[in-house]
């Protein structure tokens, strides 16, 4: 019979359940290679396991995903909002760990998730550069701000100037080996090069792209990039009385969210296609910053559609007629 196995992740310990039809069976080993390992040893015991389901926590739950993949198991590493809005589904006050791992095996077990494969080594090291870089950028600026908060002391002062003008030489470097990275990968440079067609979309924009999103085919369609990304409309109605504005969820990739920001206020007159879409957005009196995060999605849809169409980007595609089959 098939066994279906849910890992909740943490930084120090792994709690595992093993779904057989409605039998469960539970462990708890360390988040460290000889616990990986003695995991692995106990799921051989199971005669056949169909999938082994975690959900995505970055770095605390690479190293078993890469682990259980070499080691033949069928791995998939979930979006945690799936797993949050599955939990919902069944109604549940439970909240531990053991639990959680129960409801992301039985998630495997009922909705048939998508195998994960590895990231290319290239990915891994692109992925910590850019998350390394957005760090450093939100330390510099928050030293930036020190400087403007009164500050007398010209000690102080000049340790704070000093230390800005170190992370920006570190910053600028940072970012040219980004580029550089890229630049040594055929494959990725060719999508850096589709994605950089797009009006509006720079090296780094492009680079944090291929960082966070990996391989594109991960994702059946526009809509599901765009609620990986967190800028899909939530909608706030409920009978007659409760009409709140749309907002975006805000609950998906952070950093891919920041990075689409500026090139959306940039596609918005460069862009044809944005700058058209939101002359008309601002015909209707939407709010300046609402016209914004909807050139964010639209940008995004370009997006995936250069990566998918493997063609650049056309500024005339919306205006030439289909063909029928």
């Amino acid at each position: 019979m098939s066994a279906f196995v849910g890992i909740d992740v943490s930084k120090a310990t792994l709690d595992v359940v093993v779904l057989v039809e409605q039998k469960q069976s539970y462990c708890q080993v360390p988040n460290t290679t000889p616990g990986i390992t003695d995991l692995l040893k106990w799921l051989d015991t199971f005669e056949q396991v169909e999938t082994v389901c975690l959900e995505a926590t970055g770095r605390y739950g690479s190293r078993l995903a890469k682990m259980l993949y070499a080691d033949g198991f069928r791995v998939s590493v979930l979006n945690p909002l799936r797993i949050k809005s599955f939990a919902q589904s069944l109604l549940s006050r439970n909240k531990t760990d053991k639990y959680d791992a129960f409801v992301i095996a039985l998630y495997a077990q009922r909705m048939a998730p998508d195998p994960w494969t590895p990231p290319s080594n290239t990915l891994e090291r692109l992925k910590e550069r850019t998350r390394l870089l957005h760090s450093l950028k939100q330390t510099q600026q928050a030293y930036r701000n020190r400087l403007q908060s009164g500050l007398e002391d010209e000690i102080t002062l000049g340790v704070i100037r000093d230390l800005i003008a170190d992370l920006d030489e570190r910053i600028t470097a940072l970012r040219k080996s980004l580029i550089s990275l890229i630049k040594q990968d055929n494959e990725l440079n060719q999508q850096r090069q589709l994605l950089t067609s797009i009006p509006g979309v720079g090296d780094l924009t492009a680079a944090v792209f291929l960082a966070e999103v990996g391989e594109i085919h991960h994702f059946p369609s526009r809509r599901a990039l765009a609620s990986y990304v967190g800028i899909t409309p939530r909608l706030h109605d409920s009978g007659t009385s409760v009409h709140r504005h749309s907002r975006i969820s805000k609950q998906g990739n952070k950093r891919l969210r920041t990075a689409l920001y500026f090139p959306a206020i940039s596609a918005k007159k460069w862009n044809p296609i944005c700058h058209e879409f939101s002359q008309r957005l601002e015909k209707t009196g939407l709010a300046k910053k609402a016209i914004i995060i909807a050139v964010m999605k639209k940008l995004l849809h370009q997006m995936y559609g250069v990566l998918k169409s493997q063609q650049p980007f056309d500024p005339h595609f919306q205006q030439k007629p289909q063909i029928a089959a």
